[in-house]
């Protein structure tokens, strides 16, 4: 230990114990370790500043009971507890979070990086581990916060937006192979264009019967209503009645959730069922977000503007244009087409 550190610690100097208490240098005068800490602790009142290490789990811990996690909004809550229950507490486990080290953190993007995962993915888990770093430096309790230092984790130019969208006749061929408990969700994901977190985080109480309408959190944390077509909208309801002919009640509280697996619990993710219709249908392989992209690029080819397709999404028409339709857009290719300079 650095005897001129600052703050409350003692140390040994020659044959004597000294000590600093609240920047002063005081002689404890005593020479043993056992003396030496009893004398320091009644100087401090008691406070002993060489705890023990706070490892990268209960770091998380701290930070997840925070006010500031609990502001967050609900996808994002959600996407940062996924990231360290999943991936990064087990990869830190035998860390503390001050032993972690910028280097440490290019091996945690190297890793899952070889595992195959995607750099968007890997950029949201980093982002997590910022989040915690961020949240100790600000309470005082690091000096510094190491993701910050790391220059190679991925960025958002380097991206690979998923680009291929599914035709309409796709989306019917996978309906057709898809497990029934989750038909309701997939045609919700494809009639309203919504993120797989908006929809999995809605309650009973977030459908309205009357309007046929959803209330969801998007992404950042801002609220907005999304409008079912009547056959979203009776499917929906023909699952709550369904519940409740079999007496299950308590499944139709305010705060139950809208989508269930056939568990009886919240519905979080049908990446394996979408994965075995596609293989059944033979079709491309289609992610979650792959119908996001099909809904709007079906409603921009049936003649909807950007800026009401955009609407919908709960995008920006920037974001809208360049990732949604860049690719599809039918009326740019047949103008190019049609142009023609020069003649052979």
């Amino acid at each position: 230990m650095k005897p001129y550190e600052r703050g409350n610690k003692f140390y040994k100097r020659g044959k004597w114990y000294w000590a600093y208490v609240d920047g002063r240098r005081i002689s404890l005068k005593v020479r043993s370790q056992a003396e030496a800490q009893k004398e320091f602790d009644r100087l401090t009142g008691g406070e002993n500043i060489r705890q023990k290490p706070l490892v990268f789990e209960d770091a998380v811990t701290e930070y997840k009971d925070s006010v500031k996690f609990k502001k967050l909004a609900p996808t994002t809550q959600f996407r940062h507890s996924w990231s360290f229950d999943k991936f990064l507490t087990p990869h830190f486990k035998n860390f503390t979070i001050a032993k972690i080290r910028p280097l440490n953190v290019r091996e945690y993007i190297e890793t899952r990086e070889k595992s195959g995962a995607a750099a968007n993915t890997i950029l949201k888990e980093i982002t997590a581990l910022s989040a915690v770093f961020t949240w100790h430096v600000e309470h005082g309790k690091l000096t510094y916060n190491a993701v910050k230092q790391v220059g190679s984790k991925p960025s958002k130019r380097d991206l690979v937006r998923p680009n291929y969208t599914p035709s309409e006749d796709e989306i019917n061929k996978v309906l057709k192979h898809l497990h029934k408990s989750v038909v309701t969700f997939f045609l919700a994901l494809c009639n309203t264009g919504a993120r797989v977190n908006e929809l999995r985080t809605a309650n009973v109480a977030d459908f309205d019967q009357d309007l046929g309408t959803i209330r969801i959190i998007r992404k950042g944390g801002r609220e907005d209503v999304l409008v079912l077509n009547d056959l979203v909208k009776n499917r929906i309801m023909d699952d709550l009645c369904l519940r409740m002919s079999r007496g299950q009640t308590r499944r139709l509280q305010p705060d139950s959730p809208l989508f269930m697996n056939r568990y009886g619990t919240r519905l979080l993710s049908i990446k394996r069922a979408i994965k075995f219709a596609c293989e059944r249908a033979e079709v491309h392989h289609l992610t979650h977000h792959s119908l996001r992209h099909g809904y709007a690029t079906i409603l921009y080819e049936q003649g909807y503007e950007i800026p009401v397709v955009a609407n919908l999404l709960g995008n920006s028409i920037q974001v809208c244009t360049d990732i949604y339709v860049k690719w599809r857009n039918r009326k740019q290719k047949d103008l190019a087409r049609n142009v023609q300079i020069g003649e052979i």
